[in-house]
């Protein structure tokens, strides 16, 4: 059975986006990253909460906030023109949102978030669509009801998503979409227990012990190690520097657009602000190891682990909690004849301890004098990067020591490139529009167009009496220049600008416009509203173009290149159909068709030990093979209480089918822990189109072979029976148990031979070895069963690092224990 990478990756859209709810704008206005060196209506929704902020023009720091309070912002539902069958054919998905004790959460915002191909256009031309690239997870929003009930309606039917409870506020936290919508059905996904929490109080100061007034606090179960390494320096509108020296790429400036940088949002952080007084107020802690976290772009950012939270409602007063001053970086921005440089764009940050990266700070804009400084860095290694207005490459500085003397920046000259545009005869082509984004090599495809956006040059282009386009203001680099005319296809190409100024001529074919008609099987009804999809036979996964059939079933795809092209349509409650065709059609020949129909289905049953599991288990489809990219997304499920489960609208082969253990999200480290674990039960399932298939998965079958014994036993820890930590094994036979009220485990059937058993405290970072508080390691003879009789004693190491020449705190300290 395939790897489940895609899973990972859905969830890695929510966690790797950044390890921190850092937007501290509702609208943060981005530029295009430059590398230097369904339509769903939104029921209600919510913002996390935000701080007023004074206006900024996206290339100024923003003020410090003018208020504290959060401020509540309502998303206004927008009417759409769906087709009423599609709506139809939407799925949909309810449940309800309680405390530990039953009680309901009221009036708690619940997001959907995810995506599949009908919500994140990765076309090759998507970038010439309105917001083609504007990437947003986000499906859904709502809020619970009196009784904690939440509903999403008319939901794709293709997608890997997660639920995020109270986003961006003090309570926030993920639940993993363990059922993936159903065509025509809606589908109750039970009980979210919000798990019980932590309230933490504390004061805001500076080292004068004044209070601070705005600043961000947070709460993590990540090791401040990790946190404290850089990445908690990151706010949005920031950047990173990457040094690609190794990899003879130079330095490398990376600014998130806004469409990424948003993203944040999703985290799902613990997050609150201070008072005028300083207090604060956290009161959605998680139990268990923590670490705090301070921001507001003018002091050092704090990250400290304050150790063990303390037990679920319970509160921990910390007292005052400094911010260090840090120290300035000043420095300067001219030409390379020496000239200042106003009104240049700049950002400077430490370099992260744990990587050759530098996280860049919100930008600052030089003054008449070229002049630039920013407060609040930490006394280690940094950069500042600069470039000039109305260019969009950044020169990074030498490597500096904040506190040290001004830095200076040399800003390159522009480049002019002059392009001949002619088409197949040679006569010059009109109205060319250009469009670039700079690059850190030649290799476009490796870079998708949403994480560094294609910018329009259009202000830099002119054209002369000759028709020649020349573009002026060019950075020095690798540019993915970007052409595109009407009538004509998309021309595009990597130049290199590094050597000097650029001059070429470009021949632009005329584009190639193809119908496509969609209908079902077996009745040839035409549909309304699919999803169609050209592939070049050498785009691989990668559409060349993406378009909707119209009333007519009629999806018409323009300025396509001659070759062989596959088409594929998608419709919810159908399986992916497929066409091809090779460009130019003959004139007799007919427009390519694509029939779809409704694939076959799986009525599959868990069995373990002759019963129904115990527990509800998640179940995955994978389809094998050839698989079209949208049906490359695993489909999720969970059994009913009798251990049956249903897959509707398969496509016709073989698929893999797999049994595992329910996502635990109780923290950040736990998302991936099922994928990591052996699946319980496991088949190749036969699917034909139009009939119904039967499957049984045995728990425990997949190991028949496996030499075995049993292992179970006892968690005492300081003296009482350890309730809820977690136990498990690494080797051939993988799982994870709880312990129980009495400390007691049962590990079933394992590995002969070597086993180590690992044991994670209660709201521990479950990341296997790395965490684990202890181990037992014991010699599994095939058939026997081993009583593991497991006493632990715990305790808290805390300390502070301090630097021996000045006696202030050392931020981002590597500090371990053995």
């Amino acid at each position: 059975m395939k790897n489940l990478w895609w899973i990972l990756a859905a969830a890695a859209v929510v966690l790797l986006l950044g390890v921190w709810k850092l937007l501290d704008e509702p609208e943060a206005e981005g530029s295009a990253a430059t590398v230097s060196g369904p339509d769903i209506t939104p029921v209600s929704a919510s913002t996390p909460a935000e701080l007023p902020t004074a206006p900024t023009d996206g290339n100024e720091r923003p003020m410090r906030p003018l208020a504290v309070e959060p401020v509540a912002a309502e998303v206004e539902a927008v009417e759409d023109e769906l087709p009423a069958a599609y709506r139809k054919a939407l799925g949909g998905l309810y449940g309800r949102v309680v405390f530990e004790d039953g009680e309901p959460v009221r009036d708690l915002p619940v997001a959907l978030v995810g995506g599949g191909l009908e919500t994140i256009p990765l076309s090759y031309d998507a970038f010439l669509q309105p917001d083609g690239l504007d990437f947003d997870p986000v499906l859904s929003e709502v809020r619970t009801d009196e009784e904690g009930k939440f509903r999403f309606t008319e939901l794709p039917t293709r997608i890997l998503g997660a639920l995020l409870l109270d986003g961006g506020g003090p309570r926030s936290m993920l639940h993993m979409l363990e059922r993936t919508p159903v065509s025509g059905e809606e589908h109750d996904l039970g009980d979210i227990v919000m798990p019980g929490s932590v309230t933490l109080l504390g004061r805001m100061v500076d080292e004068r012990e004044q209070p601070l007034a705005g600043v961000r606090v947070r709460a993590t179960d990540l090791p401040s190690i990790a946190v404290g390494s850089g990445i908690a320096d990151f706010r949005s509108g920031g950047g990173f520097l990457v040094d690609a020296s190794e990899a003879s790429m130079g330095m490398i400036t990376y600014r998130p657009p806004r469409s990424l940088a948003r993203l944040e949002k999703l985290l799902p952080v613990p997050t609150t602000y201070s008072d005028e007084e300083g207090n604060f107020v956290l009161d959605g802690v998680r139990p268990g190891v923590v670490t705090l976290v301070a921001d507001d772009g003018e002091h050092m950012t704090m990250a400290e682990g304050i150790g063990p939270s303390g037990s679920a409602g319970s509160t921990r007063d910390l007292g005052d909690v400094m911010m260090g001053d840090g120290v300035p970086l000043v420095g300067e921005v001219v030409d390379e004849k020496g000239k200042p440089v106003a009104g240049a764009t700049v950002m400077a940050g430490n370099t992260m301890s744990m990587g050759p990266v530098t996280v860049l700070r919100e930008p600052l804009v030089t003054d008449e004098t070229g002049r630039f400084e920013f407060s609040g860095l930490s006394p280690r290694s940094a950069y500042a990067v600069a470039r000039a207005p109305d260019t969009e490459a950044f020169t990074p500085s030498t490597e500096v020591t904040p506190g040290g003397p001004t830095v200076r920046i040399v800003v390159p000259s522009p480049r002019v490139l002059e392009l001949t545009i002619v088409d197949g005869e040679g006569e010059p082509v009109d109205d060319v529009r250009v469009l670039g984004r700079m690059m850190p090599d030649d290799d476009v495809d490796e870079i998708p167009d949403f994480f560094i956006e294609p910018v329009d040059l259009g202000r830099l282009v002119s054209r002369n009496d000759e028709g020649t386009y020349i573009i002026t203001g060019l950075d020095s680099g690798m540019w993915d220049l970007i052409l595109k005319a009407p009538g004509f296809a998309l021309w595009r190409d990597v130049y290199d600008l590094r050597p000097g100024d650029g001059f070429e001529r470009i021949v632009l074919e005329r584009g190639l416009q193809v119908p496509v008609r969609v209908v079902t099987h077996p009745d040839g009804e035409v549909v309304h509203h699919a999803l169609v999809s050209a592939y070049a036979e050498d785009s691989g996964d990668r559409p060349w173009s993406v378009t909707r059939t119209d009333s007519d079933g009629i999806a018409r795809l323009s300025d396509l290149l001659p070759g062989s092209y596959r088409f594929e349509a998608e419709y919810p409650g159908l399986a992916v159909g497929r066409a091809e065709a090779d460009l130019p059609l003959d004139e007799d020949e007919e427009m390519p068709t694509i029939s779809i129909g409704r694939g076959g289905a799986i009525s599959g049953t868990v069995v373990d030990g002759g019963q129904p599991p115990t527990e509800l288990l998640m179940v995955t489809l994978e389809i094998e093979g050839d698989a079209p990219p949208s049906d490359q997304l695993p489909r999720m499920t969970l059994t009913a209480p009798d251990g049956s489960f249903r897959f509707e609208n398969v496509p016709a082969g073989e698929v893999g089918v797999s049994a595992r253990e329910r996502v635990d999200l109780s923290n950040l480290m736990t998302w991936w822990e099922p994928f990591a674990m052996s699946p319980l039960a496991e088949a190749d399932v036969f699917v034909t189109a139009d009939a119904e298939t039967e499957a049984v998965l045995v728990v425990g079958a997949a190991d028949a072979d496996v030499p075995t014994g049993t292992v179970n036993g006892r968690l005492i820890v300081n003296g009482k029976p350890g309730a809820g930590w977690k136990v498990r094994p690494w080797g051939r036979i993988r799982r994870s148990v709880t312990t129980g009220p009495d400390g007691r485990f049962n590990m079933g059937r394992l590995a002969a031979g070597q086993v180590v058993l690992m044991f994670t405290p209660v709201g521990g970072s479950q990341m296997m070895a790395m965490s684990a508080v202890d181990t037992y390691v014991l010699d599994l003879t095939e058939g026997a069963t081993e009583y593991v009789d497991m006493a632990i004693q715990t305790g808290v190491v805390e300390g502070r690092v301090i630097s021996e020449l000045d006696g202030r705190p050392v931020e981002g300290a590597a500090v371990t224990l053995q």
